[in-house]
């Protein structure tokens, strides 16, 4: 896309990803988002996140077990536990947000 962009002239919402995030412009509110890396193992786009803790909404949770959007990783939380789990090779990487 060529030209000058205003927010002006914005759709109600622009999805812009740069590197791991992305930056999402929903009705004049900006918002960031961690998108789903590459596995760094076998370079698969299929990657779930590691659920960790006892999930709230137990239909949601089985649902995106079974959509591959998740992988339980368990009830027992420590300081280095992985964040993503490759949904092909298995691989286990990076580091589970304290949130």
């Amino acid at each position: 896309m060529r030209g000058k962009l205003s927010w002006e002239d914005a759709p109600l919402t622009w999805i812009l990803q740069y590197g791991v995030a992305k930056i999402v412009f929903i009705d004049g509110e900006i918002k960031m988002d961690e998108i789903k890396p590459s596995c760094p193992e076998c370079k698969s786009n299929s990657v779930a996140w590691i659920f960790w803790g006892y999930p709230g909404d137990m239909d949601w949770y089985l649902k995106a077990i079974k959509d591959k959007e998740i992988v339980g990783g368990g009830c027992c939380i420590s300081d280095d536990d992985p964040k993503w789990e490759c949904n092909d090779c298995y691989h286990q990487w990076g580091e589970r947000d304290d949130d």
